[in-house]
């Protein structure tokens, strides 16, 4: 009895002597993302079980068109990633801190009035705007920096993943006027030149708040 016994306690002892067979993996992630950050695919590549190097192009457009008191504003939203981030997992799991930046010209929005001689609120006055002429409202971001947490984009096979986030960056609000020779905006305009300044402070006002933009993927990939 004390054989079988002896060979066991001898084959697990050589087991866990034995040299860890080293993975067969290449260390390579594809996967495709959605998102407010707009819908995509990505690549990435795993240094080890704690660091990854990802790269993510994602896009996303929106237009449309209402009415509202006889003015037809015109809506753009363009939402776009041109990221690189940097994915440090401190347990060798599927937690992970991410640390990166988007280098993409984010357009969040832009609002066109297109005259029909009705009125609109420019700069806390009524200013009518003409046929042929028009305000245009817009909302972007520069290149800035990524901060967040995420679930997923394993090292092994399949994956599906979560990340929460935001960017951080200051957006960039501006204002502008098409006018006509002899239209009730270029006469507003000449009478009051601070119009389209005071309307742009308004916004930058209004969307303070966007200086941390919230992201929010969902991923699907694979690691090989």
């Amino acid at each position: 009895m004390k054989y079988p016994i002896i060979a066991l306690t001898v084959l697990t002892a050589a087991a866990q002597a034995a040299p860890e067979e080293p993975r067969k993996d290449i260390g390579i992630l594809v996967y495709a993302v959605g998102g407010t950050g707009g819908i995509g695919a990505g690549i990435g590549y795993h240094f080890n079980d704690f660091l990854s190097l990802r790269g993510e192009i994602a896009n996303y457009t929106y237009d449309d068109t209402v009415s509202e008191s006889g003015v037809e504003w015109e809506g753009n939203l363009e939402l776009a990633t041109q990221g690189l981030f940097l994915d440090i997992k401190p347990f060798a799991g599927s937690f992970r801190l991410t640390a990166g930046f988007n280098a993409s010209n984010h357009s969040l929005a832009k609002l066109t009035a297109r005259g029909t001689g009705a009125a609109i609120d420019l700069g806390g006055s009524a200013v009518e705007v003409d046929p042929g002429e028009s305000v245009s409202g817009s909302v972007d971001y520069d290149t800035r920096p990524y901060l967040g947490i995420g679930w997923g984009l394993a090292r092994d096979g399949f994956t599906v993943a979560l990340d929460l986030g935001v960017e951080i960056g200051k957006p960039n609000i501006s204002v502008t006027a098409t006018t006509i020779p002899g239209g009730a905006l270029e006469d507003a305009l000449d009478l009051d030149s601070g119009l389209l300044d005071r309307e742009a402070a308004e916004l930058r006002s209004d969307l303070d708040q966007l200086k941390l933009y919230p992201i929010i993927k969902l991923s699907v990939g694979y690691s090989f």
